[in-house]
């Protein structure tokens, strides 16, 4: 009623008529809940994930930083910190799958998105063939360590970690 109070050309043939978007149509209902179908199918058609990773964008990335324009802040220029971003996770997924750093990959699944912060961030589940799945715990130690790099033989790396 207030649409043909507003408009009197309104003939109210299609005014509340509901409009369903298909399940292409990015962020919609419909597409989330068909990728975590897809995602769940893909869960269970290779007997679990192996690897769960969250990268974080940061802001002091060297890249950033240099193209800065003097007296600007990393949050005046979220494109660059996107752009930035998708370089290092393309590189990382690279990394992943194709040169198998962490094992032979049969199959991944990510998403991206924003903290409150502005900052991106990624979540990516890895799918490890047979042959590359860590079955102890010298297997998980293979590829994960939680220490600090030598302060003496390497400083960068140490200021780095500890930064």
């Amino acid at each position: 009623m207030d649409a043909v109070a507003v408009d009197p050309n309104t003939t109210g043939e299609n005014v509340g008529q509901w409009t369903i978007l298909p399940s292409s149509f990015a962020g919609s209902t419909r597409n989330m809940i068909q990728n975590c179908q897809d995602a769940l199918t893909i869960n269970c058609y290779h007997g679990g994930a192996n690897l769960f990773i969250t990268a974080i964008a940061d802001s002091n990335w060297p890249e950033i930083k240099d193209a800065l324009l003097p007296g600007q802040k990393s949050s005046d220029r979220p494109d660059i910190i996107v752009h930035v971003f998708h370089a290092k996770m393309v590189a990382m997924i690279k990394d992943i799958c194709k040169k198998g750093v962490m094992g032979r990959t049969i199959a991944r699944i990510y998403t991206i998105k924003f903290q409150k912060c502005g900052l991106l961030h990624m979540h990516m589940i890895i799918f490890l063939h047979p042959d590359s799945k860590l079955k102890t715990p010298e297997d998980v130690d293979s590829l994960i360590s939680a220490k600090f790099p030598n302060k003496d033989t390497d400083p960068e790396l140490f200021d780095l970690v500890k930064k």
